[in-house]
């Protein structure tokens, strides 16, 4: 069987567009590219109009020249499918096509916007991307696919959830017949009975509609599983579509992360999109020029995203990182301000560290008008040299050191409770998990441990040891086989730390008693109350003002490492030692900068030393 042709690993490339420039420059720019020690040129995944102007009517001729100067110039292409932004006929003569809010109305642009339940949507789009992968498959520098852009539901159109189709809804009936086996069965999981709620038929049910009434929360958990499974799916049938057309060439994606909760609306499920690829690339963009955010932020996105695209064997590379400045005459809410080469060679090293195998610049030359005017080029608007562009060389060497010389630290395993997100999203006013989630993953990526994290299904069926660290930093909801795990790994002789409000309730979504659920005794306590405490109600610890969500408990068995000033127990030791439980959100206080938490964080590390 022929050697799968892929990006050559390490992976350094950048994006280009040649639809936004005279073919003129495209040889002086790509030569400029080689030169500057890149070796991929990624493209493709907005240009579906430029593909086929008009329905069912093609011109590749620009984009076959395009194609040949590449591999004359001596660079590799990564091609994408156009899916992320079909083309403005589309709207036009197939409403029908796009997908629906929670309000009933329709997505009209922007990006995402077409329904993956809707087979006029899915022929339209396997007709562009087939017609592709024959046309180009031959090509010897051609290494990779990537699938659509940034794959989710709705993105661009904030404030508002998707997708409410009629086809999808109709999916999403069919899922939980197969999930629940009858509606008596959906009708107790979601306590359907209060408010007169109970369905006849699964033909009767709705989904959620967030910002449109209260919703019932087991009801949106499940509505936030289907569509993470649902827009998987999507990916998937990409996937195996280029597999058929475009055998021997690598297929992958990218998947960014906003925040947690952004993920929950934007229907995501890491795990599930990452399945069966050959390589999976996260976006990453910074929103602040304070480096110590920078460094959290970017951190934990790493461990985040590694962990959940590498699960099923694929390579993981960063395939968006801002290349520079966003040049227009105003201040931005996004990615604004200036960025140089100190920038570039920051970021290239922490990715490396936190184990990309490459990264892809975004982008070579920015544009001069449009949506993303201006926007992160590595050289200037018109294709002239920059202080980036004559740093890259250096860049990428260096980081290529760092690639082939990672270092080995202690492990921790974090759970990302994706039904905890749902939930959160659903009733938090707050909106916790944004800030916990990256706080907890601050305390131990700064303490010197390599983080990784689990989703559900991973944490179900983890082998553990005893060498190994479970953090459950906002794990609300836990099933059945989650709570198993946890205990495998006490009698394994490995270590856990339970966060403020773990086990509350369980997988379906329904408060439990005792809590925290099935763990209770081996931790040494049992929650009897929670509470969010603002200034005027707050615990103290010295100059610590404790806000926030905190758990009221009753010993069962457990130590009081650390009590607040008025008595209250804040870091628990189990009777076994090997677990220990915070009452308070260390995360938030951690990732909010709150002053004196550093007291509370080096009781955890004092802990994990002994």
């Amino acid at each position: 069987m022929p050697a799968l042709r892929q990006p050559t690993f390490p992976f350094f490339g950048t994006a280009y567009y040649p639809d936004a420039w005279p073919e003129a420059q495209w040889r002086r720019d790509l030569e400029a590219i080689k030169a500057a020690g890149l070796k991929t040129v990624r493209w493709g995944e907005f240009s579906w109009s430029w593909w086929e102007q008009s329905e069912g009517t093609y011109d590749f001729a620009a984009t076959d020249r395009f194609v040949d100067l590449v591999g004359e110039v001596g660079l590799e292409l990564v091609l994408c499918t156009p899916t992320a932004t079909p083309p403005s006929w589309l709207i036009a003569n197939h409403p029908d096509h796009l997908i629906v809010d929670q309000r009933g109305g329709l997505h009209r642009g922007g990006r995402h916007y077409g329904c993956h339940n809707h087979p006029g949507f899915l022929a339209k789009s396997e007709a562009i991307i087939v017609r592709l992968a024959e046309r180009y498959r031959d090509r010897p520098h051609l290494v990779g696919w990537q699938i659509d852009n940034e794959v989710n539901l709705g993105e661009c159109n904030q404030g508002r959830w998707y997708d409410y189709h009629p086809l999808t809804l109709a999916a999403w009936r069919r899922w939980l017949e197969e999930r629940y086996g009858s509606i008596a069965a959906l009708n107790e999981a979601w306590l359907t009975n209060f408010w007169s709620r109970a369905y006849g038929s699964f033909a009767d049910v709705d989904a959620p509609r967030p910002d449109e009434g209260i919703v019932n929360h087991s009801a949106l958990i499940d509505w936030c599983r289907f569509r993470g499974r649902n827009l998987a799916g999507f990916i998937h049938w990409q996937r195996d579509l280029l597999r058929r057309h475009c055998p021997g060439v690598s297929v992958g994606t990218n998947i960014p992360d906003v925040n947690p909760l952004a993920m929950v609306q934007l229907g995501q499920d890491y795990w599930a999109q990452s399945e069966g690829l050959d390589w999976a690339g996260t976006d990453l963009y910074v929103f602040s020029k304070d480096p110590l955010y920078e460094n959290r932020f970017l951190a934990y996105e790493m461990d985040l995203m590694r962990s959940a695209l590498t699960h099923d064997g694929a390579r993981f590379v960063v395939m968006e990182t801002q290349a520079g400045p966003h040049n227009v005459p105003w201040r931005m809410t996004f990615v604004g301000g200036h960025f140089g080469p100190e920038f570039l060679e920051r970021t290239s090293a922490l990715y490396a560290r936190h184990g990309a195998e490459g990264v892809c610049y975004f982008l070579w030359r920015p544009w001069a008008t449009g949506v993303e005017m201006g926007m992160n080029g590595i050289v200037d608007v018109d294709g002239s040299p920059t202080e980036r562009s004559q740093a890259i060389p250096g860049i990428i060497e260096r980081t290529r050191t760092i690639i082939s010389e990672q270092s080995v630290k202690p492990p921790a395993t974090l759970h990302y409770s994706q039904a905890s997100l749902a939930l959160c999203l659903g009733r938090d006013p707050d909106k916790t998990a944004n800030v916990t989630l990256p706080g907890w993953h601050s305390v131990l990526n700064e303490g010197g441990r390599a983080c990784s994290f689990v989703d559900e299904r991973r944490l179900a069926e983890r082998t553990w040891t005893k060498d190994d660290l479970l953090v459950l930093p906002y794990s609300l909801c836990l099933g059945a086989d989650e709570v198993a795990s946890v205990l495998r790994l006490l009698d394994s002789g490995g270590r856990v730390i339970a966060g403020w409000a773990t086990g509350m309730l369980d997988q379906r979504g329904h408060l439990v008693a005792p809590r925290p659920i099935g763990l209770s005794e081996r931790l040494g306590w049992r929650q009897v109350g929670a509470d969010h405490l603002d200034e005027k109600h707050a615990w103290n610890l010295g100059g610590l003002k404790l806000t926030g969500n905190v758990s009221r408990i009753a010993l069962l068995g457990g130590t009081v490492l650390l009590a607040s000033d008025e008595g209250h127990p804040l870091l628990i030791r189990s009777p076994s030692g090997k677990a220990v439980t915070l009452t308070v959100d260390l995360g938030s206080l951690v990732w909010n900068r709150v002053s004196g938490v550093d007291r509370l964080v080096s009781a955890v590390r004092s802990w994990l030393a002994g």
